[in-house]
């Protein structure tokens, strides 16, 4: 089975293995303003040694909030703060100790979030996941049913008990339903009449789904997208063929398609389509 993992696990594991890229990550030391923190872990190094890096909050009261270093300080004032960082823009409230921030030299947060759902929607197609879903409600008399919009294929329904279980009964036969165009699942009242506020379970697979928050979740093969994103990443920056970003794309996109060919998950039962 798939390991999960996160939006910000893959932009701070991508990070590290993007070629002459340094990031780290850690929580703030204390509160302070809406244009500072500080990371103790950090104070180790010279001054000005993180100034124009990119950051992101990936967790804690500001999560999602991305920002570059103005200036960073080992000691800071009468008080001698430890790794005192000062960020632009302005953020909507000031840092406290419940923020995680990670902190990138070369790429961006948002570059490296591109880059990542690039690689999720090439293989759209191929890297299908398991999906379940209880939201329809049978009604009387009522044949046809909006379905959600998450699924790909529809593999298997059930009308569940009034009490929401399921028993040996519950399966329905794939001859008394079909997937109509538009997304729309549709019953023969020949064979099955639906009862009213019995949910249906339905069961079958949705696509890889686009990671717009740090917490979002994928469980599509890690080591894939990350070489794929990687190889994005290059192919963005290379200026010509040749140069040694696209050399770094070609060695990482030969990497990314050997991941590639163990990902296919055929579909089960019949195609949705919206």
């Amino acid at each position: 089975m798939a390991t999960s993992w996160t939006q910000a696990e893959g932009r701070q594991k991508l990070s590290r293995v993007m070629h002459g890229a340094e990031s780290f990550k850690g929580s703030a030391a204390a509160t302070f303003s809406t244009t500072t923190f500080s990371l103790s872990s950090l104070a180790a190094y010279p001054d000005s040694y993180f100034n124009d890096w990119h950051g992101r909050v990936y967790a804690g009261p500001l999560i999602g909030t991305n920002f570059s270093v103005d200036s960073f300080e080992q000691d800071f004032g009468p008080t001698f703060i430890k790794g005192y960082f000062t960020i632009k823009p302005v953020q909507s409230a000031a840092f406290q100790v419940g923020d995680f921030i990670e902190l990138h030299q070369e790429y961006s947060p948002q570059e490296m979030d591109d880059a990542i759902n690039l690689a999720l929607s090439l293989v759209e197609n191929e890297a299908l996941e398991d999906h379940m879903d209880d939201s329809l409600v049978g009604i009387e008399s009522t044949f046809e049913y909006q379905l959600p919009q998450a699924f790909a294929y529809i593999d298997e329904i059930y009308q569940m008990n009034d009490d929401g279980t399921l028993g040996g009964k519950n399966k329905l036969d794939i001859r008394w339903w079909s997937i109509l165009p538009g997304g729309v699942l549709w019953f023969n009242r020949d064979f099955f009449k639906p009862s009213s506020n019995r949910k249906f379970r339905i069961i079958g697979q949705k696509y890889p789904q686009q990671l717009t928050k740090d917490d979002d979740i994928s469980s599509v093969n890690q080591a894939y997208v990350l070489l794929q994103a990687k190889s994005n990443l290059h192919l963005a920056r290379s200026d010509e063929p040749g140069d040694d970003q696209d050399k770094a794309m070609l060695r990482s996109q030969a990497l990314a398609d050997r991941e590639r060919a163990k990902l296919l998950v055929p579909g089960r039962g019949p195609k949705v389509a919206f």
